[in-house]
């Protein structure tokens, strides 16, 4: 723990990661920390038979653990690859199917008490799932009800984001070619790289976009006829309709 909490300042140092490179390098930087839960989730895991006597509690409590560990694992993707990233996420959603799968052998045939028991625990572990999703879309909406009422807190981030971009966009410019910057791009996780594309794809499309939409204003600017244009044409107007009124006359 000491070792994965001062990894980012020490990092730097040639002699800091050949030591600890077996336990930082499967990680993305910046969730170098994940063997930590890892160890957590075997530890966790292996309580189960500690912790409860029952069959169909132990099997809940293990589901319960690694439905945890798969929604964080999808949500923060720590693996330096992406097929690692998407077999870990998979190999937690089959293990969750056959934890729950299991229930159904949990209970002793023979002992009427310990079905109904077992019973009983399935259909409250089924109404505690159903409101998991009220419950998030709760916290959610609480999220965006106080982002609404704390409009300087969201300018604060895009200020300090802005800023960010700025430094990377000068640093970028200041690169000496382009092959020191592929050697930078080299040593991005694959996800990581992965992320930086897709952000690269948003900054050119909305680019584009104001591009587009900056030539239309301006095609659509040069197709009005302009003031001087207005009365040149008016006092031609009025030009012929004094010919035509002294031919008359």
């Amino acid at each position: 723990v000491w070792v994965l909490g001062t990894a980012p300042r020490r990092f730097e140092q040639p002699a800091f990661r050949k030591r600890w490179r077996f336990l930082l390098a499967k990680y993305r930087p910046d969730v170098h920390w994940w063997s930590v839960v890892m160890l957590g989730r075997g530890l966790a895991l292996s309580l189960a038979a500690i912790a409860f006597t029952r069959g169909g509690d132990q099997l809940l409590y293990v589901v319960v653990v690694l439905a945890t560990y798969g929604f964080w694992a999808n949500y923060l993707k720590p693996w330096r690859h992406a097929v690692t990233n998407v077999f870990d996420v998979v190999m937690s959603v089959a293990l969750v199917a056959a934890a729950s799968a299991m229930m159904r052998f949990a209970a002793n045939p023979a002992d009427r008490g310990s079905q109904e028991t077992l019973g009983n625990l399935v259909v409250a572990f089924t109404q505690v799932t159903n409101f998991v999703p009220q419950a998030v879309a709760l916290v959610l909406g609480a999220k965006l009800v106080w982002q609404f009422f704390h409009p300087a807190r969201q300018a604060a981030e895009l200020h300090r984001l802005s800023v960010d971009l700025g430094r990377v966009g000068k640093s970028m410019n200041e690169a000496n070619d382009a092959e020191s910057i592929l050697e930078c791009l080299a040593l991005l996780p694959e996800i990581d790289r992965q992320t930086l594309a897709n952000s690269l794809n948003i900054l050119l499309s909305e680019s584009q976009l104001r591009i587009s939409n900056l030539r239309k204003s301006v095609e659509r600017r040069s197709s009005r006829p302009s003031d001087k244009q207005r009365q040149s044409v008016d006092s031609t107007e009025d030009t012929r309709d004094t010919t035509v009124s002294t031919a008359e006359v």
